[in-house]
């Protein structure tokens, strides 16, 4: 095939030279939506066909003046035939996103949630010289019995980041240039699937990564569709789309769209599902990721994997992924499609110096148009940090996220239902920062940091069941999972582990626990398990369990050991509503505190007792006019701040949960060794 670059665009103010793919981003007002002419000349000794990789929105396609084809549609390519001789090629384009094409109304994507809407022949043009555009269908590589999944028969636990297609440096998804370093990092850690959540790549980028090793799962661009959307087209524009890529034998999974509620009819969606079985025969097509119960839309669901988005701050995480356990329900293989975010502190000194258009004010370069989300664009320029503030919190922050991944996919990998999972998210975006990797495509964590929640062979800690009684009866409880009390202690390690011969060692404080060979074969592959407990007579100060995997340390948790401090906890004051984990950092700030409670940033002694609001300064200046913060919390993606701790003449004042009773957070003051530890502490 030859590719067809030369080109001239013509907003309506004179054309200019252009070189293929193009879109307009910033050099046309970002709320335009057409249309704009693009034209070309091509000279044919004998007939050929002209093809179109993509192009945003709509498309009419004109030869030598005569209209060959009118096409609508982001994500698919097409064809039209050429002449021998002369062919001036005229191609109209009008993108999605405004009064014409709204983008509710078509198969727009995530993407102008986003940033915007992109116009344009975003994808490359070819003469084709009779190459075929629908290719026959892959033998499937994957394979499932029950709710476990194979890869070329092998047992394997997929591992995929939730990629949304967006690009600054291009301002749409056909990125070349980028594609192997993606892959590259993503393989280095640990991914070993790419979900593209709401687009479509280029056919590049899934042969880089079958190159690689690595397998994808494709989410077809249907997501919160208006009410009496235009299901025929939607039908046909998925039917091209699925025809176009059924060859690659490494797309593993198809979801037919994402978190669809009650404007998409359950016909519909099991139409859809029949429709990607037929044309690829794949064993994993499911018609909605995300699932009917999470997403309130009528309860019947389709296809051949359950698929769930369970977003959730740590506490609850534990018993919200029990509550999606299988049960009697038909036994297919469970994956997570989107979970585990963490919105870090970015680098929003480097943004304010080298302002790009996406967080720009201006509406031309950067408009809202169909965001709920426009917080960078009014933060930015007010929020300013002293060099070594913003290094300590982007530092921090970075760490809460890895500890975030880390304790979340801890109870992940113990559910036997489970088979894999799409990280949120792969890169920043202009409404979140939530990436492993950042704005400019560096990686947010090493290699050895993501090992150690992000591979074949994982290990956990199994917390210990304390189920309280309560007026009458036992209500679910356990004991900390990172701390106890002074005395007898016991604590439980898992693993999850692939078909193989492994040595694992555990150890307390660098003391050998015990050391176990373990031979797993195809039946146990990836299934969790009980790989020992160790008890000891323990001393108030902080200790470590560490496991080695042949040899390497690959796991170690914190553990830490207080002195029982009698207290009655009292009423708490008045907080807003908001998560502790999710979407914030915590700030320090200097104060003995610190000194006597033994640790700040250590974020496994927080998950006991952090709380679900904050309070508001408004509300300590009526009740306590001299006050200083001790510790904050940044909204990371608003830059709001509230308070945890504040210390004023009378003391210290917290909304800390001493009694606990969240989620998997231990139930009552007298059961929470962190609580004990942290009003020792305020109490000096």
């Amino acid at each position: 095939m030859r590719e067809v670059r030369d080109w001239t665009v013509d907003y309506g103010e004179g054309a200019r030279e252009i070189s293929l793919p193009h879109v307009w981003c910033t050099d046309v007002d970002v709320r335009w939506e057409g249309p704009a002419t693009y034209k070309t000349f091509i000279e044919l000794d004998v007939p050929n066909i002209l093809r179109f990789d993509g192009i945003s929105y709509a498309a009419e396609v004109r030869v030598n003046g005569e209209s060959r084809v009118v096409h609508h549609g982001i994500w698919d390519a097409f064809e039209i035939p050429l002449d021998a001789g002369a062919n001036e090629v005229e191609v109209r384009v009008t993108k999605n996103g405004g009064p014409t094409s709204p983008v509710k109304s078509v198969l727009s994507g995530f993407l102008p949630y986003v940033f915007h809407t992109f116009g344009g022949i975003w994808g490359s043009v070819w003469l084709t010289d009779g190459a075929p555009l629908v290719r026959p269908v892959a033998g499937s590589r994957i394979s499932l019995r029950e709710n476990r999944l194979f890869w070329d028969g092998v047992p394997v636990y997929l591992r995929g980041a939730l990629h949304w297609g967006w690009y600054p440096e291009t301002g749409n998804p056909n990125t070349p240039d980028l594609i192997s370093t993606e892959v590259e990092l993503a393989r280095q850690m640990g991914f070993n699937l790419m979900k593209f959540c709401l687009w479509v790549p280029p056919q590049a980028y899934l042969e880089a990564l079958r190159e690689a090793g690595m397998m994808a799962w494709i989410e077809l661009p249907l997501w919160a569709p208006a009410e009496g959307f235009d299901e025929d087209a939607a039908r046909a524009e998925v039917e091209r789309i699925v025809e176009q890529y059924r060859h690659h034998d490494n797309v593993v999974a198809w979801t037919a769209g994402c978190e669809l509620g009650s404007t998409v009819r359950p016909e519909f969606r099991a139409e859809l599902v029949r429709l990607i079985q037929e044309i690829t025969g794949c064993p994993l097509v499911k018609d909605n990721s995300g699932g009917s119960e999470m997403y309130e839309a009528d309860l019947r669901e389709f296809g051949t994997f359950a698929d769930f988005h369970p977003y959730a701050d740590l506490p609850f995480y534990p018993p919200l992924l029990d509550s999606l356990r299988t049960g009697a329900r038909a036994r297919q293989p469970i994956l997570l499609g989107e979970f585990n975010d963490h919105d870090v502190h970015r680098d929003t000194e480097r943004l304010r110096a080298e302002e790009p258009y996406w967080a720009s004010r201006d509406p031309v370069l950067n408009d809202v148009g169909v965001r709920w989300q426009y917080d960078l664009p009014n933060f930015l320029p007010e929020t300013q940090f002293e060099a070594d503030r913003h290094s300590r919190l982007m530092e921090s922050s970075r760490q809460k996220a890895l500890f975030v991944r880390r304790f979340t996919h801890d109870f992940v990998r113990q559910h036997h239902d489970i088979a894999g999972y799409a990280v949120t998210g792969w890169r920043d975006t202009p409404i979140s920062s939530s990436g492993m990797v950042d704005d400019w495509l560096q990686a947010r964590f090493s290699a050895e940091e993501c090992a150690a929640w992000n591979s074949d062979a994982a290990f956990f800690l199994i917390p210990n069941r304390r189920p309280p009684w309560v007026n009458g009866g036992n209500r679910a409880g356990w004991q900390s999972l990172y701390a106890g009390f002074a005395g007898a202690i016991t604590v439980r390690i898992g693993a999850n582990l692939p078909v193989g011969e492994h040595s694992v060692e555990v150890s307390l404080a660098g003391e050998v626990g015990y050391r176990r060979e373990i031979l797993i074969g195809e039946s146990d592959a990836f299934s969790p398990q009980l790989l020992g407990e160790l008890s000891w007579n323990a001393v108030p100060g902080q200790t470590a369990i560490q496991v080695r995997l042949d040899g390497q340390v690959v796991r170690e948790w914190p553990i830490l050991i207080r002195e029982k401090f009698a207290y009655e906890p009292g009423p708490q004051p008045p907080t807003v509503p908001m998560p502790f984990w999710r979407e914030c950092i915590q700030e320090f700030h200097d104060d003995p505190l610190w000194e006597r409670l033994g640790y700040r940033d250590q974020w496994e002694f927080w998950v006991d007792i952090s709380p679900d609001g904050a309070m508001e300064s408004d509300w300590l200046d009526s009740v306590h006019p001299r006050w200083r913060p001790i510790m904050t919390r940044i909204d990371t993606r608003t830059y709001a701040r509230h308070l945890y701790i504040a210390r004023t003449d009378a003391g210290y004042v917290h909304c800390f949960r001493l009694d606990g009773g969240h989620g998997i957070q231990p139930f009552g003051y007298a059961s929470n060794p962190i609580a004990n530890g942290l009003v020792a502490a305020l109490l000096g």
